[in-house]
């Protein structure tokens, strides 16, 4: 008899015991691996060291906390058994000082007053004894869930919430939670940081410039050409070294590189018009205004356009001796760019909203900033380049195909569009972009991109600006 009711109550104190521990340290040991993996990336050996002895100190305290539970329930169920007249009294004595030595022990490790430990062991008897005067004629089983008592945990000498399961569970959701934001916030700045460093590798400035207001910048063959202030500077290192041309007197307000080989640069300076190659430069005539902002070579050869400050639009199909006005605008106009039709596409950047777009000569003019995914990122265009070699083909919303690729530079960083403003493309190039420029090119040996940011610094790419690295 006595051998069956032991073994009756260990499995009743036991099972219940074992599956609660169990699900407890399952978590505990899941909270302890993601602490240790936090510390050994983000700290000392001294403080990890000190991270996992109050780990361990705190896992001590909760294992004694879950025996005691154990005890004090098992000690419940005891009682309520002989009460049931379902325990012998010489089995119940045994079993209940096996029992209340196991609360003892478990309770003197917690708190260390052992004047204290035998009234909470009674307090815990004399509540099972109300609830079950309580409980009356209930069933078994619901006298035994009414009954078991509720004993307030204590570490050292302070009660906690009296619901021990319901709070452990609690506990250990909230601290999962927060282990679980800690390592999504640390998962982040590794990203982020393994971004930044992924981005000052692939982005690496080949020279520092320093001239007063520049207005272009040019690939011209070997040569690089930087309009400005200062005149047009020409240089053969790739920045190094600039050295004025002779060719071209005064301020530079303008400039555009040539996308083939048939066709010149040129550049607005002085009231006139310019164009060249790196062999030299020659007066074409008269500029079509004083103030000049932008230039843009046409589908022909012998075509130019060019945009005032004042936000007019002109045309040129004698490679630049006369001019006609064509067009307005009412925004402050910052870059120019042709795409090939028929008709022609001017795409016009501005300073605030974005690039617009026109097919009629400049007379009308819509929007061509994107939408949803493909929005273009900033509105504060500095810079227009088209490359008509990309090797890019496209059709746009009206079923018109597009072919090449434009490039926009703003004072959030570069990006390109193959259907002419419906949809743009962010590329990693990330800064103040103040001059955009490219070289020659074809489909196999892609034009050189050169872009010169707000802070003087002159980077290239020969990828199509993919990535923009060191010489």
């Amino acid at each position: 008899m006595r051998k069956v009711v032991s073994q009756s109550l260990a499995r009743r104190g036991g099972r219940w015991h074992s599956n609660f521990t169990r699900s407890i340290v399952s978590d505990r040991l899941l909270i302890v691996k993601l602490i240790l993996g936090l510390a050994s990336g983000a700290g000392s050996w001294g403080r990890r060291g000190v991270l996992r002895q109050a780990l361990v100190q705190h896992a001590e305290e909760e294992r004694l906390l879950d025996e005691r539970e154990a005890s004090i329930r098992a000690l419940a169920e005891l009682d309520f058994d002989r009460q049931l007249g379902n325990l012998a009294e010489r089995d119940y004595q045994e079993l209940r000082e096996r029992y209340r030595n196991r609360a003892v022990a478990t309770l003197r490790a917690l708190d260390g007053h052992e004047p204290s430990l035998d009234r909470q062991i009674e307090q815990a008897v004399a509540l099972h004894r109300v609830a079950r005067r309580e409980a009356g004629g209930r069933s078994v089983l619901a006298q035994r869930a009414a009954v078991q008592p509720r004993v307030p945990r204590r570490i050292g000498g302070h009660d906690l919430p009296e619901d021990i399961s319901q709070s452990a569970i609690r506990r250990q959701v909230w601290v999962l939670i927060a282990l679980g934001l800690a390592l999504v916030f640390a998962a982040a700045v590794a990203t982020f940081s393994m971004g930044r460093a992924v981005q000052s590798q692939a982005q690496a400035s080949i020279a520092s410039v320093e001239s007063p207001r520049p207005r272009g910048l040019a690939g011209l063959g070997s040569a690089l050409a930087l309009a400005s202030a200062d005149g047009l500077l020409i240089s053969q290192d790739l920045g190094d070294t600039w050295f004025p041309s002779a060719d071209v007197p005064g301020e530079v307000q303008a400039m555009v590189a040539s996308p083939m080989l048939e066709s010149p640069a040129y550049l607005a300076a002085g009231g006139s018009v310019f164009r060249g190659s790196e062999r030299g430069w020659e007066r074409a005539g008269n500029a079509p205004s004083p103030q000049v902002v932008a230039l843009a070579h046409g589908l022909a050869p012998s075509t130019v356009y060019a945009v005032s400050a004042d936000g007019r639009i002109f045309r040129s199909t004698d490679r630049a001796a006369t001019w006609a006005e064509q067009g307005s605008v009412t925004v402050t106009p910052t870059a120019l760019a042709v795409l090939p039709g028929p008709p022609e596409a001017l795409m016009l950047g501005t300073d605030g909203a974005g690039v617009l777009a026109s097919t009629d000569q400049g007379r009308s003019w819509g929007e061509a900033n994107g939408f949803a995914n493909g929005l273009l990122t900033s509105t504060r265009v500095r810079a227009l380049v088209y490359d008509p070699a990309s090797g890019d083909s496209a059709s746009g919303p009206d079923g018109r195909t597009y072919q090449g690729a434009l490039y926009v530079g703003t004072d959030l960083g570069l990006a390109r569009t193959i259907d002419a403003g419906s949809s743009w493309s962010r590329l990693p190039f990330r800064g103040d972009v103040l001059l955009l420029g490219a070289g020659l090119g074809d489909a196999s040996n892609p034009a050189p991109l050169y872009v010169l940011d707000a802070q003087g610094n002159l980077y290239r790419s020969l990828d199509r600006g993919i990535t923009w690295p060191a010489r």
